[in-house]
């Protein structure tokens, strides 16, 4: 076998120096040549016009000689720089004007028309109407739709959602107040057309829709059920928009309709928490407002219970905002405002009862504020000092506390506060004995009876009420003629120049009349009457004799007379009775057998002196509601100084011959 012999090469496959050289040398001398044909070509071109024409073009050559024979001497060269130079101007300004166009295209905004999606010019449409003013012709259109779906019974969620919206667009425009100034009459119908079916047929519509029944009977929330994420959102921007109405202020019938539809929908309030929270905030604030109507308070009120009663974490904010804002009322008291204050107490009454250990301590920090300041005025001795504890803020929150103990059942958390409570009161009494206090003293004395008749323990009031027989002087009768009569309900204090008008003294006589009128009253089928009328009976006999004033002992008289006859008739019925007397219960239940029978004859007086008044408080209401005519003013004024007459008349008749 032959062999061939192989060439000896390299394993690696890189260049040698020499390699790499020779191929550089060759590659520069192709680049040389390149360029010399480059520069032949040129020279080719060189040269004038007439040269290139007359080897190319005869023709056209002859042509421009006798046109422009100046032309022909022009070199090559000199007409190629120029072409280039028009041509690269060319191109640049077609590269900008195509820049310009892409960027005008990028300018231009797409209208909503050309868009896909419809949900972006719903959109885009609904930003329009709150930004510019209300589309009257759509809220007209939807108000008749909804109107036509609710009467044929066809209303879904659907119809709910609509109404929804309509009612957030009309409430922007309300609360906003450029806007709302602007508004004619027409849109302000519109506007009350749309919230007024809202808080109408909404409610219905939403339980009929979420299937709510199901839920109240199985007590479920109705965050629970299903229906409820289709809704969701809608209805949380809706109740925003109820509680911006509150916030505003914006008209008061709108306001009381809202409040109104609020208590009804505090089942849907309470799947959210924020707007709950919210409602009860701006529910207080319309609850212990000024100028608020006895009908918005009440129903203010009745949507914070619901939601605190359902979830008890707003509880404790709430109690303590309510009752500072009562506090706060009740330290600008009037005579305009004492009725709702009065309907204010009650509420917070309810309140304090859902909770009994935080009402517990609110009660303790406020009789220790109450007792430091009576302490501290005690120890001065000023007169400038007597202003805070003859205060209506003082008054009122005894009177809150007050109530509170004695609504409550026996065996409460709360008794523990009746004696340092009876005693705080017992040491204003005390302290402030003047006449110019009197009023003070009434309003004390009226605070114990209803913790005595409240809490069935016995209090000793007859002290406080008999001591103004030795303190004033009802001989002589002040000369000074009194504009007006006093009202003791409304005051706390008289002033120097009250003390000598003659309407003190009548306004003192009636008012302790009534005031014992009700002690005894409070004692009348107590098995311990007798002992107990025995010190008023003595005082009131002593009083009789020494005082000259007929009109004052008259009334008096009949008192003493009433309370022996009581005594007596108590007598008598105790004679019946066989158990002993430290069997409390059996005492107990024989007094309460005696007042179901009734019988005695404190209480027959004291019923037919409430008649009297409460048919004189209502000629006083129809009297006020009534407009004096100018042209029969004497006889209006006669008509009123008659039946004041026959009304007094009425009530001396009573006590001096009943």
């Amino acid at each position: 076998m032959s062999t061939k012999k192989r060439k000896n090469t390299p394993v690696n496959d890189e260049l040698s120096l020499d390699a790499f050289f020779r191929g550089f040398e060759q590659s520069e001398s192709k680049e040389v040549a390149q360029c010399q044909s480059n520069k032949a070509k040129k020279s080719k071109k060189s040269g004038t016009v007439k040269s290139i024409l007359a080897g190319d073009d005869k023709e056209f050559a002859t042509f421009l000689e006798k046109e422009d024979p100046g032309l022909m001497d022009i070199p090559a060269e000199e007409l190629n720089e120029s072409s280039e130079s028009e041509q690269g101007e060319g191109e640049k300004e077609l590269v900008g004007a195509s820049e310009e166009e892409d960027s005008e295209i990028s300018e231009e905004p797409s209208s909503p028309t050309d868009s896909d999606d419809p949900k972006e010019t719903l959109d885009n449409d609904s930003q329009q109407d709150e930004e510019g003013w209300l589309n009257r012709a759509k809220l007209k259109r939807g108000l008749r739709k909804w109107n036509k779906e609710i009467n044929g019974a066809n209303a879904t969620l659907h119809t709910a959602q609509g109404m929804m919206r309509g009612f957030c667009k009309v409430i922007k425009v309300l609360t906003d107040p450029t806007k709302s100034a602007m508004m004619e009459n027409n849109d302000l119908e519109l506007c009350h057309q749309i919230a007024t079916l809202c808080f109408v047929k909404l409610k219905k519509i939403l339980i009929k829709g979420i299937g709510a029944k199901a839920a109240d009977k199985r007590h479920m929330t109705y965050a629970a059920l299903p229906n409820m994420n289709f809704i969701d959102s809608s209805l949380q921007a809706y109740l925003k928009c109820c509680i911006q109405l509150l916030q505003h202020n914006v008209d008061l019938t709108l306001r009381n309709a809202c409040l109104k539809h609020l208590l009804s929908m505090t089942q849907f309030i309470r799947c959210f928490p924020k707007s709950s929270s919210k409602t009860v905030k701006f529910s207080l604030i319309i609850w212990g407002g000024k100028e608020t109507k006895l009908n918005d308070v009440l129903c203010s009120f009745l949507v914070v219970e619901q939601l605190v009663r359902t979830d008890m974490q707003f509880y404790e904010e709430a109690v303590q905002k309510a009752f500072s804002l009562y506090q706060q009322k009740a330290a600008t008291s009037s005579s305009d405002c004492i009725q709702s204050i009065a309907l204010m107490q009650q509420c917070l009454v309810q309140l304090f009862a859902l909770d009994l250990k935080k009402a517990y301590k609110m009660a303790v920090d406020s009789l220790k504020v109450i007792v430091l300041s009576l302490k501290s005025v005690i120890q001065d001795k000023k007169k400038e000092s007597y202003t805070e504890i003859a205060s209506w803020k003082t008054v009122h929150t005894l009177y809150l506390w007050t109530s509170l103990i004695s609504s409550l059942a026996a065996p409460s958390l709360l008794d523990s506060l009746v004696y340092p409570l009876v005693e705080t009161i017992n040491t204003i009494i005390t302290y402030l004995n003047t006449q110019r206090f009197y009023p003070l003293r009434f309003h004390c004395v009226s605070m114990l009876i209803g913790l005595s008749k409240g809490t069935g323990k016995f209090i000793p009031l007859f002290q406080h009420l008999l001591s103004i027989f030795s303190s004033t002087d009802f001989n002589t009768r002040p000369k000074k003629m009194s504009v007006r009569p006093f009202i003791i309900e409304n005051t706390l204090k008289f002033s120097e120049s009250d003390l000598k008008e003659r309407a003190f003294l009548d306004c003192i006589v009636d008012k302790l009349v009534k005031m014992l009128l009700e002690v005894m009253n409070l004692h009348a089928y107590s098995i311990a009457s007798p002992e107990l009328f025995l010190l008023p009976i003595v005082h009131i006999r002593k009083f009789c004799k020494k005082c000259t004033n007929n009109e004052c002992t008259r009334k008096f008289k009949q008192l003493a007379e009433v309370m022996e006859e009581a005594a007596s008739w108590m007598g008598e019925k105790r004679e019946q009775v066989t158990f002993k007397i430290n069997e409390k219960e059996k005492i107990e239940v024989w007094e309460k057998e005696l007042e179901k029978q009734g019988g005695s004859p404190v209480t027959a007086l004291y019923k037919k002196c409430e008649r009297i008044e409460t048919k004189k408080r209502a000629n006083e209401k129809r009297l006020e509601e009534q407009p004096i005519k100018s042209k029969g003013f004497k006889k209006t004024k006669a008509k009123l100084i008659s039946t004041e007459e026959n009304e007094n008349n009425n009530v001396e008749n009573l006590f001096y011959n009943d």
